[in-house]
């Protein structure tokens, strides 16, 4: 049905909305046998179902063309299927999969009955249909940069003509920026000690090895960890680049592949990164193992597929977010929920909910019982708009509306979710749309502020920015703040800003200082469990700063306030880490480790 339904279709579509992108993965199942009465077949027992599905390189459509029960998909099934969907008038120019063994057999191996024989450093097969065209081979991105840092983490990466990268930097940036105003204000114990499923969550890997930690490993540590943050820094700007999702972002390297003003950094970005995980090593280890084959591949096949569809087919750049498996991940979440609290559904349960989902009109709702969407196997940033089955939007079907998932608190989504959020580029509208950044060290041997000093000039930014049309004087963005006096409590935003973040006022820097002092007056080590916790707190500051704005002070009320509990979890969320890593103990020491005081906040 759904290749009748393509066929159908195509004829309605541009030639760019025809250009396909296919991925496949597997999910695991309840291996029960099973009775189903449509079919009248008894299936199982099958503990894997295989899905084969294709989007849109172009446009916001998927449709899954193929699905069977404990199949590996083969070089004869694959080279089948791209010749059914050709046949229905589309064209395919890329495919991905992640890399299980299977499918490292499929891609890599020399034997042409069992592989396509690829060539990591040419990143294509010819197409079956036509030897003249190719389709370009990707690995899974956000798997490649899950399993980058697992190695780091676990074994350690040697750095071609540097030294070893491992955990060892991240746990001396934990120890050094460890209070409650802290630079990386997102990175918990949690990142280091990942186990079990925390391992598949693919924003952890992303927030480990991002732009921010980079910049505050350099920050703190200077020259000693100087080529570990420039690692870091590097795979940021490669994933950023496998991951565009928008046609312009604040960060050059996360907008489209191919535009003018990014390619050229693009491209170095592309070259430089191959050449590390060419060169690189895990510790003991003597050769490439198959991540960094996949990201090689991965490299080359872009810079080919992007030549090939500007030559070919007009196409001026490519949202390279539409070449991972997300689509495929997200199809597994959405049939999985489905099932609300059986989240293991039967080989015949899968395949009546695949059904469903092939006619649904909004297969959000299937997601909808998911709190965060990167608790599935999606990568960090979700699209704007999910791309939608075709064969739903080819029928045409009434359907409930959709169940709105609760949308959390909008100061508390704005403090908790920095990493998310997009630092615009400079210009006249600019400012910090990021939250504020924890941390906090008394200055060291450098002679500079205090990290929590610095730190804590960024929460006065981001209050400003907040507040900038009730109150202008309180910051300027750092493009248009030459000349607001700057001095060491400064640093961290200097660092950081590409541009777009507020530099708070010398005036309201020093009025925020004295309002952590009302702060820990009022509050102490904890934070006061009675009623109108904000609003005390903004009537005392009024108190002290009659001149100021009651949005302004309710505004630092909310977010300081935001900041504490968010400080007493993660001090909970680390002692429950230690107990959890010490031996077995007395019962009485297990109820003294686990009890915590407020006071001890």
């Amino acid at each position: 049905m759904a290749l009748q339904i393509m066929r159908s279709s195509a004829d309605t579509m541009t030639s760019h909305e025809r250009l396909l992108v296919m991925s496949f993965d597997e999910i695991t199942i309840d291996p029960r046998v099973a009775y189903d009465s449509t079919d009248d077949a008894v299936y199982g027992p099958n503990d894997k179902m295989q899905v084969v599905m294709v989007r849109s390189l172009c446009s916001r459509w998927k449709q899954p063309v193929f699905f069977d029960y404990n199949k590996d998909v083969t070089k004869d099934l694959l080279h089948r299927i791209i010749a059914a969907v050709e046949s229905a008038g589309y064209v395919v120019v890329a495919m991905v999969c992640d890399l299980g063994p299977a499918n490292r057999k499929l891609l890599w191996s020399p034997k042409a009955a069992d592989g396509l024989g690829i060539d990591p450093e040419d990143g294509f097969f010819a197409h079956p249909c036509d030897p003249s065209r190719k389709i370009f081979t990707f690995a899974d991105v956000p798997h490649l940069l899950k399993l980058l840092r697992n190695h780091i983490l676990r074994q350690g990466l040697q750095l071609p003509g540097g030294p070893v990268i491992d955990k060892k930097v991240f746990c001396n940036l934990l120890e050094k920026d460890n209070s409650e105003f802290r630079l990386c204000h997102f990175l918990k114990w949690k990142h280091i000690t990942v186990r079990g499923q925390e391992c598949q969550r693919v924003y952890l890997a992303a927030q480990l090895l991002s732009e921010r930690v980079a910049k505050a490993v350099s920050h703190i540590f200077g020259d000693r960890y100087r080529k570990e943050a420039e690692f870091i820094a590097l795979v940021d700007q490669a994933f950023d680049t496998f991951n565009s999702r928008h046609v312009s972002d604040g960060k050059l390297h996360r907008s489209a592949f191919g535009l003018a003003h990014t390619i050229e950094d693009q491209y170095s970005c592309l070259l430089k990164f191959t050449k590390v995980m060419r060169d690189a090593r895990v510790v003991g280890s003597n050769s490439m193992l198959p991540f960094q084959k996949g990201f090689v591949m991965s490299s080359t096949a872009l810079r080919g597929l992007y030549s090939a569809v500007q030559r070919h087919h007009g196409l001026s750049y490519l949202l390279t977010s539409r070449l991972n498996q997300d689509c495929v991940e997200n199809f597994f979440s959405q049939l999985r929920g489905m099932g609300a609290a059986n989240t293991n559904p039967t080989a015949v349960e899968a395949k009546n909910r695949l059904r469903l989902l092939l006619i649904g009109a909004a297969p959000t709702v299937a997601a909808a019982t998911h709190d965060d969407p990167r608790e599935s196997g999606a990568s960090v940033l979700l699209e704007e708009k999910e791309p939608t089955y075709l064969s739903a939007t080819t029928l045409d079907l009434d359907h409930e509306p959709p169940v709105e998932p609760e949308v959390p608190d909008a100061d508390v989504t704005a403090v908790e979710n920095l990493v998310t959020a997009r630092q615009p580029c400079p210009g006249p509208a600019a400012s910090a749309g990021a939250a504020p950044p924890p941390a906090s060290l008394p200055s060291g041997a450098t002679g500079v502020a205090s990290l929590s000093r610095q730190a804590l000039a960024y929460v006065a930014g981001y209050v400003a920015a907040k507040c900038a049309t009730v109150d202008s004087t309180l910051g300027k963005i750092t493009s248009d703040a030459s000349e607001v006096p700057r001095d060491e409590r400064y640093a961290w935003i200097d660092t950081l800003s590409r541009g777009g973040l507020t530099v708070p006022s010398a005036r309201w820097l020093d009025e925020v200082e004295q309002l952590e002092v009302l702060f820990t007056t009022m509050h102490g080590g904890d934070v006061d469990r009675g009623p109108g916790v904000v609003r005390r707190l903004a009537e005392a500051a009024a108190l002290k700063f009659p001149q100021l704005h009651p949005y302004v002070l309710r505004k630092y009320a909310m977010t300081r306030t935001q900041l504490r509990v968010r400080e007493i979890r993660r001090l909970i969320g680390d002692r429950e880490r230690l107990r959890k890593e010490q031996p077995t103990c007395s019962r009485e020491a297990k109820r003294a480790r686990l009890y915590v005081h407020p006071g001890d906040l």
